[in-house]
């Protein structure tokens, strides 16, 4: 199987910095963020897509939607591909990140409610144990940067450092063959 990821595009909680991972938030893509998700639609046009998949927050089911209006495909939605819930829920994602980053362990960092990244890591392997399973030639995933980033760890095996490094910009894409 072909499988695409990208992050849903710009949103009023990136331009102000605030983490979220709660879907009952009105987080919501901006202007920026639908241009990139209309930049998205136009480089994937050609890509014979036969579901895109997204998580429970209404930024990638946007930025999905967007995409979509090429493919006319069936979206699915799983939380297993949310974002991270660091428990700084509308906080500067400044302070989860001094805080993860002054952990003895910022793997295993886990405030109170939240989930540490081997967490998210453990879920996103789930995710991609059962995509390995369907029948589909080629799939887009719209997540998040925490969960890109543990997709291209886990089917690239990266070490620790080098998913710290991995970027994936909203706007941008990258493909995998999924066996």
């Amino acid at each position: 199987m072909k499988l695409y990821i990208t992050r849903h595009g710009h949103t009023n909680y990136n331009e102000l910095g605030l983490s979220n991972a709660d879907p009952s938030v009105d987080v919501y893509l901006t202007k920026l963020g639908k241009q990139q998700a209309q930049q998205l639609a136009e480089s994937l046009k050609d890509v014979e897509l036969d579901v895109i998949i997204v998580s429970h927050l209404k930024r990638t089911r946007e930025t999905a939607d967007i995409i979509n209006q090429y493919h006319h495909v069936p979206i699915r939605v799983d939380k297993r591909i949310g974002d991270n819930i660091t428990g700084f829920e509308g906080r500067p994602v400044s302070e989860y990140f001094a805080a993860r980053d002054a952990a003895p362990d910022k793997w295993a960092f886990k405030p109170a409610g939240a989930e540490s990244r081997y967490d998210v890591r453990e879920r996103v392997a789930n995710f991609l144990d059962d995509l390995r399973k369907a029948s589909y030639s080629t799939a887009l995933v719209v997540a998040h940067q925490s969960v890109n980033r543990q997709i291209t760890a886990l089917l690239e095996n990266l070490t620790g450092p080098e998913v710290e490094e991995f970027d994936l910009p909203q706007g941008n894409f990258k493909m995998f063959e999924l066996h």
